[in-house]
């Protein structure tokens, strides 16, 4: 979590392809604790919700992320500062690091 503000947070995830070829397409998955909580002001994503899970897909700036290479997707959580930390976050079903899950 980074840039806080009175009733939000913005949030940066990066998406790493160790790799030597691209790899073509991803899904981040993000879950916050409330429904009550939004998100805006994605970059780098396509974003929809369900509840409390926020899904979030390439915007065609990412589609692809080259090899030995990353993309970043940002955004705000919005509605409250205290205890509104993501529970759980995946990138291809894969656990983020320095997320609890």
């Amino acid at each position: 979590m980074t840039d806080n503000a009175l009733l939000s947070y913005g949030a940066t995830v990066t998406i790493s392809n160790p790799g030597p070829v691209p790899a073509p397409g991803w899904t981040l998955v993000v879950t916050l604790p409330r429904e009550s909580l939004g998100v805006s002001g994605v970059e780098g994503a396509q974003a929809s919700r369900d509840g409390a899970v926020w899904t979030f897909v390439p915007d065609p700036n990412t589609g692809q992320v080259p090899g030995s290479a990353s993309v970043r997707v940002t955004f705000r959580v919005n509605g409250s500062l205290t205890g509104a930390a993501p529970r759980a976050c995946t990138i291809d079903g894969v656990a983020c690091s320095g997320v609890p899950n």
